[in-house]
């Protein structure tokens, strides 16, 4: 039953009108991911919120806290939609969007003294925005992260100012989370351009495959158009070889009809039933005629041959009245099928 389920919920994602094949194949986990960070980050705060208690006082830095959150929320599942209709580039392009803007904000009012720096919401947004958006928009939002970090870093240079009792944060510490940063988004561009380029080859391959099937369908109609004419050819040139074979033929048939003409005295001496063979037999024979002519009609022309089944013990049948046309009425005649 789990496993139905989940074949379901499969197909589900699955079901999405993305025409290239890498963003299919990426749709279904993106909208997982999505959907986590639209289902865990309500529950989160409804927890602190209802479960631990809110602060006794609403401050400023609380109120933020939650509105970015809001925000995420909301990007999450706008982006589960638009996805659903096919447009995942959008989708991912704001959820990084509104996370980088939620943690500019953040980073500003508390800057980096306040800050527990949680490296989950910059390294997604670096991650999701390589293998999706690309190099360039990976190399952008490493920008504006060293953006944010120096940013929060002079926040607390000028409240130091302000008050000389404030300490200002450890640069060291955020050159530190700056290489870390760096580090992450080298491998990542790395890595992206090695499957990037590894994809291009193997597009390239594809095509080169599929131009190499196209000549070779082309190549083969070409032999086969070649063959039917040399077919042709063939049956013409046999035409002209085999037409005294036909002329035989036709005289043969000829020389039933004949017979039958010069036996008519006789014949009509013998009575009803001879005359009706013998026109039986003049019948057979036209009809032997008509269908040699057919037969060298459809021999000559360029068409498919067409395989029939026909009744050999018939056609030995049909012959019979020929054949004993050949010989004097002393012989006897007699075909034993």
């Amino acid at each position: 039953m789990i496993r139905s389920a989940w074949n379901n919920v499969q197909a589900w994602l699955n079901r999405v009108p993305i025409e290239d094949p890498v963003e299919r194949r990426n749709a279904p986990f993106l909208q997982l991911v999505l959907m986590f960070f639209g289902i865990f980050m309500p529950l989160n705060l409804y927890y602190y919120l209802f479960i631990v208690g809110p602060p006794p006082v609403l401050s400023f830095a609380t109120a933020l806290d939650a509105t970015t959150d809001l925000a995420v929320i909301a990007s999450a599942w706008i982006g589960v939609r638009w996805i659903r209709q096919g447009r995942l580039r959008h989708a991912i392009m704001l959820f990084v969007s509104v996370l980088l803007g939620s943690l500019t904000l953040v980073y500003l009012q508390l800057g980096l003294n306040g800050l527990v720096i949680d490296p989950t919401f910059p390294v997604l947004s670096l991650v999701l925005g390589g293998l999706i958006l690309g190099r360039g928009a990976l190399w952008k939002i490493f920008g504006w992260l060293l953006v944010m970090l120096a940013a929060a870093w002079l926040v607390d240079i000028y409240r130091a100012i302000g008050t000389p009792t404030e300490r200002t944060y450890q640069p060291n510490y955020t050159v530190h989370i700056m290489m870390l940063y760096l580090v992450i988004t080298a491998v990542l561009d790395r890595t992206i351009w090695a499957l990037r380029n590894s994809l291009e080859e193997s597009a390239r391959h594809g095509q080169s495959l599929a131009n190499a099937n196209q000549l070779l369908r082309q190549e083969i109609a070409e032999r086969e158009r070649a063959q039917e004419q040399l077919i042709h050819a063939q049956k013409m040139e046999a035409v002209g070889r085999i037409a005294s074979g036909v002329a035989h033929d036709f005289d043969n048939v000829l020389n039933v009809v004949l017979g039958f003409a010069s036996r008519r005295e006789r014949i009509a001496d013998q009575g009803t039933s001879a005359l009706v063979d013998a026109l039986e037999g003049v019948d057979l024979a036209a009809r032997r005629a008509l269908s040699i002519s057919r037969k060298l009609l459809n021999f000559s022309r360029q068409d498919l041959s067409r395989p029939e089944i026909f009744d050999a013990v018939g056609a030995l049948r049909e012959l019979q009245p020929m054949l004993r046309q050949l010989f004097d009425g002393e012989t006897r005649v007699r075909l034993d099928t």
